[in-house]
């Protein structure tokens, strides 16, 4: 007999355009969207979880990088109190992703696949946030004002 959380992703999978969702031994199953976002599911059947986690894309390690952390820190706060989700920077890669876990006895098919359309959309949106991120240059350092000069 197949766990809760299986159960209902057995049941989400056609919502998903997919016959089935296959999970390898480590209960881990990639699945890719619009060619561009790649999403990684992981089943814990002894809490009876679905972690998801959602590859945004590589943090430019450029000048840009203090502001677009701001800005990831900054939407944590919302994110989470609106979807129970967060954003997080994986270190070697330097890798933005969107994170969300999903109890399986607090949810339904229905709502995990709600859950689900809004976690699709807001990693697209923060694929998005992101390329502007990447590319915001930063202000340009004003000129000190030299003390001395009167108006």
């Amino acid at each position: 007999m197949k766990s809760p959380m299986n159960q209902l992703l057995d049941a989400l999978a056609p919502k998903l355009g997919f016959e089935a969702l296959e999970f390898d031994a480590d209960g881990v199953c990639i699945l890719m969207f619009d060619d561009s976002l790649v999403l990684e599911l992981h089943v814990n059947d002894k809490s009876q979880s679905l972690s998801l986690t959602a590859f945004i894309g590589e943090i430019s390690n450029g000048p840009t990088l203090p502001n677009a952390l701001k800005e990831v820190l900054s939407a944590n706060i919302s994110l989470n109190q609106a979807y129970g989700m967060s954003l997080g920077v994986e270190p070697i890669t330097n890798s933005l992703l969107l994170l969300q876990q999903i109890h399986a006895e607090q949810t339904t098919i229905e709502c995990l696949d709600k859950v689900f359309t809004t976690y699709v959309e807001q990693a697209e949106y923060w694929q998005e946030q992101l390329i502007i991120m990447n590319h915001m240059h930063t202000p340009p350092q004003q000129k000190p004002v030299d003390s001395c000069v009167r108006v």
